[in-house]
């Protein structure tokens, strides 16, 4: 199966470079963060965001060698057990460790949009789209961007009360 359309091809460009873009954003927040725990999520962030591009990359040299693309698409953890793994060994209880990375949360929030942007964005292209591999595809990059999303919005709330902060994966804000 082959991406000859336009579209198909636009789409994969733009997909390649919001990943760039997302993995750009999250390695310079690490520059500002001091906390093991939050550092930790956004290394596999960071780390998430080159496997995306890499699969992105991949499907857009294949269609133009005119080869039939193939993608093995691994799934990365959970966001629950990133986050339970990230903080297992911190003290939970002590808001003082957060105070140097309090101007990280509007940072952070400004990570909310750019993953619910993408999200919204790959969820489309796998609507519109005739070719049911590459539906697949973006269907595949639009999870990864909600586990993007849930593990942002976890780390806000975990900054803003980290003695009382409980993971929660209910109120997020789109789901499909």
């Amino acid at each position: 199966m082959k991406f000859h359309s336009e579209e198909s091809v636009k789409a994969l460009e733009y997909a390649a470079g919001k990943e760039l873009e997302t993995e750009d954003y999250y390695r310079r927040l690490l520059n500002k963060v001091h906390h093991p725990g939050v550092i930790s999520v956004l290394k596999s962030m960071v780390e998430d965001e080159k496997k995306h591009y890499t699969i992105v990359m991949k499907l857009l040299k294949e269609t133009s060698e005119g080869k039939t693309p193939s993608v093995e698409i691994i799934q990365s953890d959970a966001a629950k057990l990133r986050l339970e793994r990230s903080f297992s060994q911190v003290a939970l209880s002590d808001p003082e460790s957060f105070r140097e990375d309090a101007s990280v949360r509007d940072i952070l929030k400004k990570g909310l949009e750019i993953e619910k942007e993408s999200f919204n964005n790959y969820s489309r292209a796998s609507e519109e789209s005739e070719d049911e591999e590459l539906k697949a595809v973006y269907r595949f990059l639009a999870g990864e961007e909600n586990k993007h999303y849930i593990l942002v919005d976890n780390l806000l709330s975990f900054i803003d009360v980290p003695g009382r902060w409980l993971y929660n994966e209910e109120n997020l804000i789109f789901r499909r």
